[in-house]
C-alpha cells in the first residue's frame, strides 16, 4: 500500500460548554510497511487499527495488534509502534484535549504501562472514529456536543474490553467481532465476501459458517445490511445527493443503490430522509 495520511483540525482548542473532553484533530493513516513512532506526549491520543497489524510497545512490555484492537498515547507513557512489514496498517486516530481527557482514557480502561485493549464493541468503537473523522472534516458545519457524544459512545464501546486478548498477537480473537470491524471500516470499498475472508485469512466456508453459527444470517446478507444502515445514517445527517451516498457505502451504481434501499427498507431513500427521526 501507498502511505497516505489523512488529518482533520477540529478549528477549536479547547471542549464546548459543559464538556471536559474534546478532539482538537483526528487522521487516517495508510502504512506502507515501514513506518514507525515514537511518542511521550502530553495529550490523550486512541488508536483503533482496521488494517494489518501494530506492535506497540511500554516500558512494561509488548504487544502486536490486529484489527479492531486499540492502543493509547497518555500523558507520561512513552510509546513505540510500528506496522508489521507483511501486514503494513491502516488505523484512525484522535487527539483528546481538556480536563477530563485523562479520565476518559481510564474509563475506557488504558492502563499507563499498558494502553492497550480490544474494545467490548470494536465495530462501534470503530463507527465511533470514523464518525469523528468525517464531522471533523466539514469544520463549517460542526456541532460540537455532536462530537462530544460520539467520544462518550466510543468510551461506551471500549469498557469492559479485554487487554489480555491482543497481547502477543493472540490468534483467538473472535471471528465474527474481527468481521464486523472490518466490514465497517471496508465498506466503501466495495467489499464482497471474497475480500472480507481474505482480510480475517480464512476460506469462505469458515466465515458463512461462522456467520449461520453466530448471527443467523450470511456474511454477504451482513454486508448488504451494513451498507444500507451506514446509508441511513448519512441520509440521515447530512444533506449529500444520492449518488455520493451510495458511493460512500460501497454500492456499485445509485441505479443499484435505490434498488436495495427499496427492497430493505420498503422506502426509496429519499423519502426515507424526509420521514420524522424515530429517535
Amino acid at each position: 500500500m501507498k502511505f497516505e495520511h489523512v488529518v482533520h483540525h477540529s478549528g477549536r482548542n479547547a471542549p464546548p460548554l459543559g464538556a471536559a473532553v474534546w478532539s482538537l484533530m483526528t487522521g487516517f493513516l495508510t502504512g506502507d510497511g515501514t513506518r514507525r513512532f515514537a511518542w511521550h506526549t502530553t495529550h490523550v491520543g486512541p488508536h483503533i487499527i482496521v488494517r494489518g497489524q501494530a506492535v506497540v510497545r511500554t516500558s512494561a512490555g509488548e504487544c502486536v495488534l490486529g484489527v479492531g484492537d486499540m492502543f493509547c498515547l497518555m500523558p507520561g507513557t512513552q510509546v513505540e509502534y510500528a506496522e508489521v512489514p507483511d501486514a503494513p496498517w491502516q488505523y484512525y486516530w484522535l487527539h483528546l484535549v481538556g480536563t477530563g481527557a485523562l479520565d476518559w482514557a481510564l474509563a475506557c480502561g488504558f492502563d499507563p504501562r499498558r494502553p492497550w485493549l480490544r474494545p467490548s464493541d470494536p465495530a462501534a468503537a470503530l463507527a465511533c472514529f470514523r464518525r469523528v473523522h468525517g464531522m471533523l472534516a466539514e469544520p463549517r458545519t460542526l456541532r460540537p456536543h455532536r462530537i462530544v457524544a460520539e467520544l462518550h459512545a466510543l468510551a461506551d464501546a471500549c469498557s469492559g474490553g479485554n487487554r489480555d486478548a491482543v497481547d502477543t498477537g493472540d490468534k483467538g480473537q473472535d471471528l465474527i467481532a474481527r468481521a464486523e470491524t472490518v466490514v465497517e471500516s471496508l465498506l466503501h470499498t466495495g467489499l464482497n465476501v471474497v475480500e472480507l475472508a481474505a482480510a480475517l485469512a480464512v476460506d469462505r466456508s469458515t466465515l458463512f459458517l461462522a456467520f449461520r453459527k453466530r448471527l443467523g444470517t450470511t456474511p454477504t446478507e451482513y454486508i448488504q445490511a451494513a451498507r444500507i444502515r451506514r446509508a441511513q445514517e448519512l441520509l440521515r445527517e447530512s444533506d449529500r445527493r444520492l449518488t455520493a451516498v451510495a458511493r460512500m457505502c460501497g454500492f456499485a451504481s445509485e441505479k443499484y443503490f435505490l434498488h436495495c434501499f427499496r427492497q430493505r427498507t420498503g422506502q426509496t431513500p429519499t423519502r426515507w430522509r424526509r420521514e420524522p427521526d424515530p429517535a
